[in-house]
């Protein structure tokens, strides 16, 4: 049974959240910060299409010696704006392909699914950059942010003969969190640290450098695109394939 250090502060009750893309970015080559683009495409078991990471199996170079290879979890690496602007950076410049706002990505378990479906959370009343000064509130708040789930087929009307049935958008599975790397204090002395939270033993106990994912559902994804993240109930249970409890990093 895996270790749960990396569990966030704040219990993410099931159901479902939103928010927002605020910046996308990909490379081709292994530099540590990415230039911005304004769309990625997405594509389904491999990653971002044209970004360095994109693969089935895993594409970070401390990992490239490994064999076998292992399958690559880190498809997609998501970072919370707030995070970014505490530490007065810039999007891309922690690598990151999407920066989001109005989600508490680290508060969620293994197995968490992020849609990314057309228009803004603006526009459903999500303040992801406005009255809170730009940082996240957290999911407990669902007074907020709880929306019933628009996908899901027993919610949805029959589909009639003439009717053509809409494509499913862009979809991504949380698989853990960005252990902080020496890379990051490569970047800006002092900066790796401020990843890290530790305990009175000097223990790592949070790692806050993003989340990484897999993409399920392939698609274009672009800034201003309302994000449904899908919770599930956290069930912790032994295997791989039975786990939905804290991020861990991978």
């Amino acid at each position: 049974m895996r270790s749960s250090t990396n569990a966030s502060s704040t219990t993410t009750a099931a159901g479902t959240f939103t928010g927002t893309v605020i910046a996308l970015s990909l490379s081709s080559e292994h530099n540590f910060s990415k230039p911005n683009v304004s769309s990625i495409t997405l594509l389904a078991g491999l990653g971002v299409a044209g970004d360095c990471h994109a693969g089935e199996t895993v594409q970070h170079r401390s990992r490239l010696h490994i064999r076998p290879a292992p399958t690559n979890l880190r498809q997609v690496h998501l970072i919370p704006l707030v995070t970014l602007q505490e530490r007065g950076l810039k999007p891309g410049e922690m690598g990151e392909n999407i920066v989001t706002s109005g989600l508490d990505l680290l508060g969620m378990p293994t197995g968490t699914k992020l849609l990314f479906v057309g228009g803004s959370a603006d526009d459903e009343g999500d303040a992801s950059n406005g009255d809170n000064g730009g940082k996240e509130g957290p999911l407990a708040a669902e007074q907020r942010n709880h929306i019933k789930h628009p996908m899901t087929h027993d919610a949805m009307p029959p589909v009639k003969d003439d009717e053509t049935v809409p494509p499913p958008p862009p979809t991504i599975v949380l698989t853990g969190v960005r252990n902080p790397c020496p890379q990051i204090e490569k970047f800006r002395k002092g900066l790796q640290e401020t990843f890290i939270v530790r305990d009175a033993d000097r223990k790592i106990v949070h790692r806050l450098a993003g989340v990484m994912a897999v993409v399920e559902v392939g698609g274009v994804v672009k800034p201003g695109m309302r994000i449904e993240a899908v919770v599930p109930s956290t069930t912790i249970a032994e295997g791989e394939n039975s786990y939905n409890g804290p991020l861990q990093p991978v």
